[in-house]
C-alpha cells in the first residue's frame, strides 16, 4: 500500500507544470504550427527514430519538442511538445514512447 501511495505522490509532482493554457510556447505553436519537417530531422525519422531538439537547456523554462515517425515505411512524422517541469525537465533520453501534448498532424517527408 505505501508503494501505490508514494508512486501517486511522485507521478502527482511529475505533473507540476505550467498548465497548457498558460504555457507561450505552446500557445505560439499551437497558433502557427510548422507545414514542413526541418531537413536536420529528416535522417533520424527515416531510420524510423523520434528527432527531439531541447530549448531553454538547464534553466527552469526548459522545454522540447520532438518529431514522432510514422507510417510503413516511415513516411511521415508529427510533432508534440513537452513542456517545462521543475522536478523532471523534459530530456530525449527519458522518452521510451510517443507522448507529449500534439502541435501537428503526421506531414509526409519531402
Amino acid at each position: 500500500m505505501r508503494k501505490a501511495i508514494a508512486l501517486c505522490i511522485v507521478l502527482g509532482l511529475a505533473a507540476c507544470g505550467p498548465a497548457l493554457e498558460n504555457d507561450t510556447v505552446y500557445l505560439a505553436l499551437k497558433a502557427n504550427p510548422p507545414t514542413s519537417i526541418p531537413a536536420h530531422h529528416l535522417k533520424k525519422l527515416r531510420g524510423g527514430r523520434a528527432s527531439c531538439e531541447v530549448f531553454e537547456e538547464g534553466t527552469a523554462r526548459q522545454y522540447m519538442t520532438c518529431w514522432w515517425p510514422g507510417g510503413l515505411p516511415t513516411s511521415a512524422a508529427a510533432l508534440s511538445y513537452y513542456g517545462p517541469n521543475r522536478f523532471t525537465p523534459p530530456e530525449p533520453s527519458r522518452l521510451f514512447a510517443p507522448g507529449g501534448e500534439p502541435i501537428t498532424e503526421f506531414l509526409k517527408f519531402p
